[in-house]
This record gives structure tokens, C-alpha cells and sequence, in this order.
């Protein structure tokens, strides 16, 4: 109620729906008994745990402060860390798109993509996959440890047809980049074509003595 502004109040519940803003999201939170939008700045998201996780049908807890905006109620969420995912949504399906249509503000965001491979670099830990579907190019970041549980890894490499979902993310607040948390997300369709070495007689390459 609106006595209760200015309160701080802690919820659980379902997430219903997730509206990105120019500088944040406002995620509806539903407990059975009613719903609440929650406040959620861009700054204070990468503090929220398990947030690769928040998505329509997971389970949150939340403590922010009761504020009214255009006569409605809403929960600001002051600091990532008072947002826990506790449960994420069991078999949320992610929106298919074509990778030319990911964008900055779509950070957070879980999406499927299906392209090829036209790069794979070995970093610290992980490794960064560059994908192409025709629209676009995008890097995904997964790490040693998930890659580890992608079925049919061994045929995975440049020229690879792959489907992968994934969260949005930004690298170092500017790159668009998909991070893949889960080696079961990112499958191997077809695999890479292997340059075939053509065979040459001899003399064709070099002087016959």
C-alpha cells in the first residue's frame, strides 16, 4: 500500500516479465497473493547473483524500498546483491534471433542463435567462439569448465554449424558478447570441413634430377 513507501521490504516470487529500460530493467515478480515491478539499475545488475539465471519463470528473492512512480507501486532494488535468482526458469526457452539483431540493450538477455564457426581463440580459462549466421558475428565466451560437457566437442572447429543459447553481456561495458554457462547449451550440428590436401605428382612441385 502506499503507506508503505519508503519502507524496505524483502519478497519472493515468480518472475512474470522482464521490460529492459534505457538504464535498467523493471522485472514484474508475482508470489500468489499479487505482483510488484522491481526497480533494477544497470549499474547494480552485474552485482546480482546468479543472474545469468533471471528470466521469466525463475525464482528471486528481493529486498529494495517501496517507491511510487506515476501512482504505482514499485521496488527499487538498491544494490545487485540484495536480488538473489534462487531458482532459474526450469526449461525457459529462449527467443531464437538472428545475431545482426542482438544489441547493447539487450544485456541480460537469454537468446538462442544458430550460425557457423569462423574462429575459435583459446583464452585464460576459456575460449571465445566467434560465430557468423549471414546478419551478423558475435564472440561466445565459455568457459573451460562448461566446454567440457558440450556433446560432440571433438568436431567443433572453423566451419562448424552450431546452435547455441546464451546470455547477453557486454565486455568491458562496450563489446557485445554471448556467454554461454552451460556446455549443453552450445551443439555441435556439423563439423568443421577439414582442408583436404590435393595430391600432386611429384614433378609438378618440384625439379625432377
Amino acid at each position: 500500500s502506499e503507506e508503505m513507501v519508503g519502507q524496505q521490504v524483502k519478497i519472493t516470487g515468480k518472475v512474470e516479465n522482464i521490460l529492459k529500460l534505457s538504464k535498467g530493467r523493471l522485472i514484474t515478480v508475482s508470489d500468489g497473493t499479487g505482483k510488484i515491478p522491481l526497480l533494477l539499475w544497470d549499474k547494480q545488475y552485474k552485482y546480482v547473483k546468479n543472474k545469468q539465471d533471471l528470466d521469466k519463470g525463475a525464482e528471486i528473492e528481493a529486498s529494495g524500498e517501496v517507491i511510487l512512480y506515476k501512482d504505482k507501486l514499485e521496488l527499487e532494488i538498491k544494490r545487485g546483491e540484495n536480488l538473489i535468482v534462487t531458482k532459474g526458469a526450469a526449461g525457459a526457452k529462449a527467443e531464437t534471433v538472428n545475431i545482426g539483431s542482438i544489441t547493447k540493450n539487450m544485456e541480460g538477455e537469454k537468446v538462442s542463435i544458430s550460425g557457423k564457426v569462423d574462429k575459435i581463440t583459446k583464452i585464460k580459462g576459456a575460449r571465445l567462439i566467434n560465430v557468423s549466421d549471414g546478419t551478423g558475428d558475435i564472440p561466445l565466451l565459455i568457459s573451460d569448465k562448461a566446454f567440457n560437457y558440450v556433446k560432440n566437442k571433438e568436431q567443433l572447429d572453423e566451419g562448424s554449424k552450431v546452435e547455441v543459447t546464451g546470455s547477453v553481456f557486454l565486455y568491458k561495458g562496450e563489446k557485445v558478447e554471448l556467454k554461454v554457462s552451460r556446455g549443453e547449451h552450445l551443439k555441435v550440428i556439423s563439423e568443421g570441413k577439414a582442408e583436404v590436401s590435393k595430391q600432386l605428382p611429384v614433378s609438378s612441385i618440384a625439379e625432377v634430377k
